[in-house]
């Protein structure tokens, strides 16, 4: 009689990032911060693969923001990194409890969120996007001239980012000098 042999391992499906935005939280998310950038972090620092519990939660959270629920997806976020703060999910996590709380027109709670995700995974996929967005908060309350410098410092670090692109776009709108 043979002996009996394992299952073969379920393929692993990557993560996507939502590709359109609820029509209510159109203005505050744009389409090019749905992509997801190129991971910078060096392979010694790659945390492990997410668990498929860990993706369905964060999947879940995300779902809320796509269905127009800034709040819930909020706090689904917030749990999540709080349960979860090593994740390699959580900077993405981060990055969209900004996105949910520029959604609810709470900048300062944006740019806190957005600067967690760059102080907490500076080599994070989301990095470029987190400090893009920290330049879009601080212009939003009026601080041209700093949301300048993080633009400028962001084309500076991640030249070859979607990000970039857009930051070198937003000194331009400023009549900013560009890096």
């Amino acid at each position: 009689a043979a002996a009996p042999t394992a299952p073969a391992a379920a393929p692993v499906v990557p993560i996507r990032e939502p590709e359109s935005p609820a029509p209510s939280a159109t203005d505050a998310i744009e389409q090019s911060d749905l992509e997801v950038a190129a991971p910078t972090a060096p392979a010694a620092e790659i945390a492990a693969p997410p668990s498929s519990a860990e993706s369905a939660e964060y999947e879940s959270a995300l779902k809320l923001l796509r269905e127009g629920d800034a709040a819930a997806a909020e706090q689904a976020l917030a749990a999540f990194v709080a349960a979860r703060p090593d994740s390699e999910l959580a900077d993405n996590a981060w990055f969209w409890i900004g996105e949910a709380r520029l959604v609810r027109q709470d900048v300062d709670g944006a740019l806190a969120a957005y600067r967690t995700a760059v102080e907490t995974h500076p080599t994070g996929n989301k990095t470029p996007d987190a400090l893009f967005k920290i330049g879009h908060c601080l212009a939003l309350q009026g601080d041209t001239a700093r949301a300048g410098e993080v633009w400028s410092e962001l084309a500076r670090r991640f030249p070859q980012t979607a990000a970039a692109e857009r930051a070198l776009e937003g000194l331009a709108a400023a009549s900013l000098p560009r890096p």
